[in-house]
Formats: structure tokens, C-alpha cells, sequence
């Protein structure tokens, strides 16, 4: 439960009870906090600080009330480089550059000698901010 929401998490996947009954993915909701990473995570350093990554969900480690590591959900930290998006991103184009939409986050491919993925370019502006 997080926030009178129920979620469900399995395998690296965000799930809530539909309407109708069953299942339906869920963009997973910031502050929420897991006990175990998803199998398959990656880990990636922006600005000295490091995140962990699956599928579109950014984790932060922490240490709980009762001196457990946990993970929380957190926002995509600006200019983080991943190494894939989910199935179900959006392709976009703003000004007539071709990003990827992901639970409200910009990304741009980005290719160098070093690296091939994509990165943190914004966030979508929602008109209500």
C-alpha cells in the first residue's frame, strides 16, 4: 500500500487491481520503497551519487527505521545515461527533435564511443505547474 494505493511489484513491474478485476501496469509512484532491486538492474552514477535503474524506474538506497537497506522510487535525475527504455515508451518529436517519452520523462538517444543509450533530456510540462 502507498498512499491509500495498493500496488504490486513483480518482476521489476508495477501492477494495481483493475476496476474489473485483475491487473493493470502502473507507473511506479515516487516514494515508493522495495526491499530487494529488480534482477536486472543497472547501476549508474550521476553527479556522484548513485541510482539504480530498471525499466523506466529510478531507485535511491536507503537505510530504514529499523537499520534495513531498502530502495525508494525517485524522480529520473537530469543528464543520468541508460542503457535501454521500456516496451512502451512514445516516440515524440519537440522542436523537431525525436525523444522517447517515459512516465513523464524526456529522453534523447545518445551514441559516443563510450556509451550508446539514452539520456535524461527533461520532463514534460504539465500546464497545471
Amino acid at each position: 500500500n502507498y498512499r491509500r494505493n495498493r500496488f504490486f511489484f513483480h518482476r521489476g513491474r508495477y501492477y494495481r487491481p483493475a476496476p474489473a478485476g485483475g491487473y493493470v501496469v502502473a507507473f511506479a509512484p515516487r516514494g515508493l520503497r522495495i526491499r530487494v532491486l529488480p534482477v536486472g538492474y543497472r547501476r549508474i552514477v550521476v553527479s556522484s551519487r548513485p541510482y539504480y535503474y530498471y525499466q523506466g524506474v529510478y531507485y535511491t538506497q536507503v537505510v530504514d527505521q529499523n537499520n534495513q537497506t531498502a530502495y525508494d522510487v525517485t524522480e529520473a535525475p537530469a543528464g543520468a545515461v541508460v542503457p535501454n527504455l521500456p516496451d512502451n515508451v512514445a516516440q515524440v518529436t519537440i522542436d523537431e527533435q525525436d525523444l522517447y517519452e517515459y512516465d513523464n520523462t524526456l529522453y534523447q538517444k545518445v551514441a559516443t564511443d563510450e556509451i550508446e543509450g539514452y539520456e535524461v533530456y527533461g520532463k514534460v510540462s504539465n500546464d497545471d505547474d
